[in-house]
C-alpha cells in the first residue's frame, strides 16, 4: 500500500501518542508499587564514590532504614543506620525521630549508646538519659535537645549534681556532692554558684552559708 507523506505523518503522530500513553501508564504502575506504606524490610540509600587515579566511580550504600512507612514517610517503629554508621531504633513520625527511641553513636566500629528517651521532631525532648563521650551521664528532662528542668548528672570523676537546668546548664536550685565529700546546696546561674548557698568543706569540717558570686563566696 502506498501512503501520502501527510498520511504517514499522521500515522507516526498517532503511534507516538500511543507510545507516550503506554509509558505513562507503566510509570504510574511502577510508582504505585514503589509507594512506601506499612512495614518494609529494608530501604537503602546509595551515593556515588570516586576512587583511583582515573577518577572512576561506584555506587556505595550510605544509609539504610528498616521499618514502618506511611505515604512515603517513616512513620511508626523503625531502625535507621546512618552513613556514618550511627544507629537509631525507635518511633518515627513524618520522617523524624518522634516518641521513644535510642540513638547509638559509632566509635571506631563499635556502637555505644548515646541517648535513650523521648524525642520530638528529631530533637531530644521530654525525659531521657544521655551518655557523654567523656564518661558523664545525665538523667532528666530535655527541651529542644538540651537538658532543662529537673535532672541529675553523674560526672566521670564521680561528682554528682542534682537540681534545675536551663538550656543545658545548671541554673536554679541544685545540690552538688563531690567525690571528696564536699557538699554545696543553693542557687546556680549558667553552671556557676550564684546567690544564696551553703558549702560544707568536709576535710576542714567547716560550713559556709552566705552569698555566692560567679562561683565564689562573697
Amino acid at each position: 500500500d502506498e501512503y501520502s507523506q501527510e498520511e504517514m505523518s499522521e500515522y507516526q503522530m498517532s503511534e507516538a501518542i500511543q507510545s507516550a500513553k503506554s509509558a505513562n501508564l507503566l510509570w504510574k504502575e511502577s510508582d504505585r508499587k514503589a509507594q512506601k506504606n506499612g512495614p518494609h524490610r529494608s530501604i537503602y540509600w546509595v551515593k556515588k564514590k570516586e576512587f583511583g587515579l582515573n577518577k572512576g566511580s561506584k555506587w556505595v550504600s550510605s544509609s539504610r532504614y528498616i521499618g514502618d512507612w506511611k505515604e512515603n514517610k517513616k512513620e511508626g517503629f523503625g531502625i535507621q543506620i546512618y552513613a556514618n554508621k550511627d544507629k537509631y531504633e525507635g518511633l518515627w513520625a513524618e520522617n523524624m525521630r518522634h516518641g521513644q527511641g535510642t540513638y547509638w553513636r559509632n566509635e571506631g566500629g563499635k556502637l555505644k549508646r548515646e541517648y535513650t528517651g523521648d524525642w520530638i521532631e528529631d530533637k531530644r525532648h521530654g525525659r531521657g538519659t544521655f551518655f557523654y563521650k567523656n564518661g558523664d551521664r545525665y538523667d532528666g528532662f530535655w527541651v529542644q535537645g538540651k537538658p532543662q528542668g529537673e535532672g541529675r548528672i553523674i560526672y566521670a570523676n564521680q561528682d554528682i549534681y542534682e537540681g534545675q537546668w536551663h538550656e543545658g546548664k545548671k541554673s536554679g536550685y541544685g545540690v552538688l556532692v563531690k567525690k571528696n565529700g564536699d557538699h554545696f546546696e543553693g542557687h546556680w546561674v549558667n553552671d556557676k554558684k550564684e546567690g544564696q548557698g551553703s558549702y560544707l568543706f568536709t576535710e576542714k569540717n567547716k560550713l559556709f552559708v552566705g552569698e555566692w558570686v560567679d562561683d565564689h563566696p562573697k
